[in-house]
């Protein structure tokens, strides 16, 4: 197995690096349940190609430096090729209940504060040059993060 590959990998991960170098031309569907949470998971995955890169330990040393918003983007682009699939846990027989709680003053502050920051940036994103025959990704980016900054100070707050 590749030097690269090894350190730290599973014993399933080397099972299925093992498979594919002595089945070269054998169809792949790789599954997993942890899917592409850390890119260092996506290492096993040498048959989704590595778009440019001379292997996948570059490409994948690449998204680990650009950030969550570079392999939640690289994901995308894997599940709207039909190159990746997520999935979630079954909700059969979970019971919710929902709790109305009073929130502290301090917090209704912070929450407006970071609602008038995301306002402004939302401005600002607007104001950029649009990119030309495609989506304008900064401003996808801009929405992606927004969510997961309010899905955490919500959190938080709990």
């Amino acid at each position: 197995c590749a030097e690269w590959l090894c350190a730290g990998s599973t014993m399933t991960g080397l099972a299925v690096e093992a498979l594919q170098v002595r089945l070269p031309k054998a169809r792949v569907l790789y599954s997993s349940a942890t899917g592409a949470s850390e890119p260092q998971n996506m290492l096993y995955m040498r048959r989704v190609g590595c778009f440019g890169f001379p292997d996948m330990a570059s490409m994948i040393k690449m998204l680990k430096k650009s950030g969550l918003g570079a392999v939640e983007m690289f994901s995308m682009g894997l599940k709207a090729t039909g190159a990746y699939l997520s999935r979630t846990l079954s909700y059969k027989d979970a019971e919710f209940r929902l709790d109305q709680i009073d929130l502290h003053p301090a917090f209704r502050v912070l929450y407006d504060r970071a609602a008038q920051f995301w306002t402004l940036l939302l401005k600002i994103t607007e104001q950029l040059p649009k990119a030309t025959g495609r989506r304008d990704l900064r401003k996808s980016l801009m929405w992606a993060s927004h969510q997961r900054f309010f899905k955490g100070l919500l959190i938080a707050s709990k």
